[in-house]
């Protein structure tokens, strides 16, 4: 695994590139600074600083870690607008990530009964379209 056996290694990775064009670049995501190793990878990746779920506050229990895409959004949008011009943000929410369930309010994709879907798959597809749900709905509050 990349993130855990070459950390060290330096990276041709879109952050570094945009880091040498003069953007600041920085990495939002609602887990541990320590899974998958991401406190070693990003600098090495480009990334300039990273936001990690120590920063964040979750008022409703969602997914692997509790921080729902709400909490996520409303407490990272702020950030970002505040970056210095120009920049590149990397949001990554976890209500897309395994296991991929979701309290029955937001399970708001219609996937009809007879749709030939496992309920794997369609966990994984309400669960996908959550984020960008969520996003909207920061983003125009």
């Amino acid at each position: 695994m990349t993130f855990v056996d070459h950390a060290q290694n330096q990276y041709a990775a879109l952050p570094q590139l945009l880091v040498d064009h003069g953007y600041d670049t920085q990495v939002f995501h609602g887990d541990v600074a320590t899974f998958w190793n991401r406190v070693n990878i990003y600098p090495n990746l480009g990334y300039q600083a990273w936001h990690m779920q120590d920063e964040f506050t979750s008022t409703r229990a969602i997914g692997i870690t509790g921080l729902g895409d709400e909490d996520f959004f409303k407490q990272a949008l702020p950030k970002v607008e505040a970056l210095k011009q120009p920049f590149m943000a990397t949001l990554i929410t976890l209500s897309s990530h395994t296991p991929f369930t979701l309290p029955d309010d937001l399970r708001t994709l219609p996937i009809p009964a007879g749709s030939g879907l496992t309920t794997p798959r369609r966990n994984i597809s309400r669960a996908c379209i959550t984020p960008t749900r969520r996003l909207a709905s920061s983003s125009t509050a």
